[in-house]
């Protein structure tokens, strides 16, 4: 994902929901995900995703749109239980042109 537009997290019982939202350039991309380094685990006390997303198939109808901002808008989430969470005290998430963080 080129950009990283929001970052949130929300606490359930067993852990927490981090919960980011990208821009791609055009419409037509898929499969958006956070792939967690180190498999998850906090070091030194941070957790770091990279927010991934597969682009259109190249000169498609899709790859050519742009429309709004509000349509081309994509969601993506990963969970965290409570006992990585007790280690963890940031939060980073990385996308191709910025990164977000949140602290705990």
């Amino acid at each position: 994902m080129a950009d990283v537009s929001t970052l949130e997290i929300k606490r359930t019982p067993t852990g927490a929901i981090v919960s980011v939202t990208g821009l791609p350039p055009t419409q037509g991309w898929w499969g958006a995900a956070l792939e967690a380094d180190d498999d998850g685990r906090p070091v030194d006390g941070v957790i770091t995703y990279r927010f991934v997303i597969a682009p259109p198939e190249p000169g498609s109808p899709a790859a050519q749109r742009v429309m709004n901002a509000g349509s081309r808008t994509v969601t993506a989430a990963a969970f965290i239980n409570n006992t990585r969470l007790a280690d963890t005290h940031k939060i980073v998430v990385i996308g191709a042109q910025n990164e977000r963080s949140i602290s705990r």
